[in-house]
């Protein structure tokens, strides 16, 4: 699908798909005649997800790690939180 659809189905807007892709958060395929960008269902599942953790405050960084597999996400949201009860 292309990223006017997926724009539509996850509400993320299509500037943030891009710079997420370029924090290689995700990687959606090329069409090879066209050059344009190619989402699967995976992609727009992802997205979901990275949209719910950015709603938590967890840094693009830290979600690139998860991603990953350098770090894990409950230990990430633990630190974030812990942040907060500072307050």
């Amino acid at each position: 699908m292309k990223i006017k659809e997926v724009e539509n189905q996850t509400g993320i807007t299509s500037h943030n798909i891009r710079f997420y892709e370029k924090e290689q958060l995700i990687f959606p395929q090329r069409n090879p005649v066209n050059g344009y960008r190619e989402y699967t269902d995976a992609d727009v599942k992802l997205l979901n997800r990275i949209k719910l953790l950015r709603i938590l405050d967890i840094s693009v960084s830290d979600i690139r790690e998860c991603i990953q597999g350098r770090k894990n996400l409950s230990d990430v949201y633990r630190n974030t939180g812990a942040a907060y009860r500072r307050f």
